[in-house]
């Protein structure tokens, strides 16, 4: 008998035919994490933003801060947001702060509460002038 020296046209059909199958099952594969990616990017802005509000807020000056909530809406990548700050007198020294960030489709809202003091000292250095 003689050796062979190539492969036959229904070996590289069927080779063919096993390597379509693995590559159509990996793109669906493909496809959940493009998507899954493009919904944790959303969730990094959400989350992003959240931060950014509250930052601001914590810097605020303590008697800024009035008791009240206030309700606005905002546009992050391309998609609509509510977001609620609610600021609640717990003590004549203390203010509870809570800022809920909803999407305005479907979706989980993100949420962050802190608690503001009033400073014992109105000098910003603490050197001891003005009234430390």
């Amino acid at each position: 008998m003689k050796a062979r020296s190539g492969m036959t046209l229904v070996e590289l059909v069927v080779a063919m035919t096993i390597l379509s199958f693995v590559l159509l099952s990996m793109s669906g594969m493909f496809v959940m994490v493009s998507r899954r990616g493009t919904a944790n990017e959303a969730d990094l802005r959400r989350a992003a933003y959240l931060q950014q509000t509250a930052s601001f807020l914590q810097a605020t000056p303590f008697d800024s801060l009035s008791a009240k909530a206030k309700t606005d809406s905002v546009k992050l990548s391309g998609a609509w947001y509510v977001r609620r700050v609610t600021v609640a007198d717990s003590a004549a020294t203390r203010k509870f702060v809570t800022v809920v960030i909803t999407p305005r489709s479907s979706g989980r809202p993100e949420t962050m509460s802190f608690t503001r003091t009033k400073p014992t000292c109105t000098s910003v250095l603490n050197t001891g002038a003005g009234g430390c």
